[in-house]
């Protein structure tokens, strides 16, 4: 078989549980793009997925769209967390530079 979400028949096509892989497999693939980039294949998964554009399948499509939503959200926390993480590894080095070459670290001259 092997259809997945995309395939036609069969009861696997639009299980939850294969949409939700594939829905977590796509933001996961964005996460590298540019901002601007991974903000348009978002918003295109979720006019994909909007309940309005789905009415014979409005109440499948809403469910589909949580998961979206649930995703994207973790993805923007985890991008935000690897920005943190940068700036204070950054912050660190500085620091760590301006002790070894003899500088206050409070900017202060003396």
């Amino acid at each position: 078989r092997g259809q997945g979400a995309e395939g036609s028949g069969g009861s696997e096509a639009f299980s939850l549980a294969s949409i939700k892989q594939a829905i977590e497999e796509a933001v996961r693939d964005v996460k590298d793009l540019e901002e601007e980039d991974r903000k348009s294949k978002i918003k295109s998964l979720r006019l994909r997925w909007h309940p309005d554009k789905n009415p014979i399948l409005k109440d499948f499509a809403s469910e589909v769209s949580k998961i979206l939503n649930e995703a994207v959200s973790n993805l923007e926390k985890q991008i935000i967390k690897e920005r943190e993480e940068k700036l204070n590894e950054e912050n660190l080095r500085e620091v760590e530079a301006d002790q070894s070459s003899g500088s206050d670290s409070s900017g202060e001259v003396h």
